[in-house]
């Protein structure tokens, strides 16, 4: 959602349709689908399909939605390498694999350049370490790039993602989270 332009929507607005829905505790974070919101009651794929059935409904097109909970964000942010993050030449970013990829021999699928970039696998995402300056050249951007993979996989900032674990243990929510 609002990635290059496309697929706009008001985060005011889905906040209101995916309340609508019936989700409780609903919160946006920046203008690009991120949100946050206690759902205890559904499979994380029952309630992806519902999501995106609302967008479709609300908005008139299609996104992809993975959810996420506060035990796999958790996993990601107090795991990953304490330095990442730190170097400003580098932009550290989390890969967000759908179930169909998501496997540790998905690290066998990248041949990855230690000179630029660093990878590492947790259930259900890739963390990835690069340099700002070689970022298209980096073997893990050509691999989220391809046509095969490019639905199969969301990408964020580790900032946002590390907000968005603030934001979560702020409010306690105990369900699910981000598109």
């Amino acid at each position: 959602i609002n990635i290059g332009g496309h697929r706009k929507v008001s985060m005011i607005e889905l906040k209101k349709a995916l309340e609508l829905l019936g989700l409780s505790d609903v919160v946006t974070y920046i203008n690009s689908g991120n949100v946050i919101f206690s759902e205890n009651h559904l499979s994380p794929e029952v309630l992806a399909r519902n999501i995106e059935k609302v967008i479709e409904q609300s908005f008139h097109f299609e996104v992809p939605v993975l959810i996420r909970n506060v035990e796999s964000i958790s996993r990601i942010c107090e795991e990953i390498p304490v330095d990442w993050g730190s170097d400003p030449k580098k932009i550290p970013q989390v890969i967000f694999l759908w179930n169909e990829i998501d496997a540790e021999g998905i690290l066998d699928a990248i041949t990855v350049n230690t000179e630029i970039e660093g990878l590492h696998y947790f259930p259900g995402a890739l963390v990835w370490d690069m340099e700002r300056e070689t970022y298209n050249k980096s073997a893990v951007y050509r691999f989220i790039s391809s046509a095969k993979i490019t639905k199969q996989v969301t990408v964020r900032t580790l900032r946002t993602v590390k907000k968005l674990y603030q934001m979560m243990n702020e409010q306690k929510w105990k369900g699910y989270g981000e598109r």
